[in-house]
């Protein structure tokens, strides 16, 4: 089990995961968050978020 890092009501924020990237994928691959986050010219992929999640 992952630890939970802070916790409140209805959110709790815990350590990324593996099993995240592919949500994290599709959220960076929003435009309002590609635009704000990552730049629209960012290469958003599963195997550089795995990469990334790894700390590679």
């Amino acid at each position: 089990m992952t630890a939970i890092l802070c916790e409140g009501h209805k959110v709790y924020l815990r350590t990324v995961q593996m099993e995240d990237v592919p949500l994290i994928v599709k959220w960076k691959g929003d435009p309002l968050v590609r635009r704000m986050a990552v730049g629209r010219e960012a290469q958003v992929t599963l195997a550089n978020q795995e990469n990334d999640v790894r700390g590679q």
